[in-house]
């Protein structure tokens, strides 16, 4: 696997794991909860110890993951509505908003002083291939974090879940296509 020097900190990857069904649903919730807050702790500073230690700041084998399971932070979207969830325009995201389900890609700059969000505004709807599925799937483009080397796209799936990949592995809808996949014959971007 190539190395990437987006200091992308997957602090979400570990939480996103499903769990088994519990016996007492508002237990787990709970258990869940304080777990995914110690596993991202515990993800943040493994992250950043490897980075720390690595050659060149901020590099990462990690740039694309794939997590359909995560429907609690990233629930399915009316793909009519793609455009009125959550992103991050203008800027990269807070840890809290990597947390939050606003964005997936939290970035130390400290570690990656050169990381900055890509010159375009989000959401976007785009298709890519998907190793794990075997097949071309419809995605909400939140995030893209670029970096000299790397360019690294943050997506929710309209089924729910959501993964990143390479931003050159996206193929972003025209207004065309974006008509007939949602049936509206005008959409909006989100207001700022």
């Amino acid at each position: 696997m190539k190395n990437h020097s987006l200091s992308i900190l997957l602090l979400s990857l570990l939480p996103f794991v499903s769990c088994g069904p519990g016996a007492n649903p508002k237990a787990m919730e709970e258990r869940h909860k304080s777990d995914s807050m110690s596993m991202r702790r515990q993800s943040m500073e493994t992250t950043l110890a490897m980075q720390a230690s690595a050659n060149q700041p901020g590099m990462s084998s990690n740039s694309g993951w794939y997590c359909p399971d995560n429907v609690k932070g990233f629930p399915p979207v009316d793909v009519k509505l793609w455009n009125k969830v959550r992103v991050v325009n203008g800027r990269l995201p807070t840890f809290e908003e990597s947390q939050d389900g606003t964005s997936l890609i939290y970035c130390d700059t400290t570690k990656t002083p050169d990381a900055k969000p890509y010159a375009m505004t989000m959401p976007k709807l785009a298709s890519f291939y998907c190793k794990p599925t075997g097949k071309r799937e419809t995605v909400i483009v939140i995030q893209i974090v670029q970096t000299a080397r790397d360019t690294v796209a943050g997506y929710r799936f309209l089924t729910g879940g959501n993964g990143t990949s390479e931003f050159r592995d996206m193929h972003f809808l025209t207004d065309t296509e974006i008509k007939n996949l949602t049936g509206n014959s005008m959409w909006y971007p989100p207001a700022q």
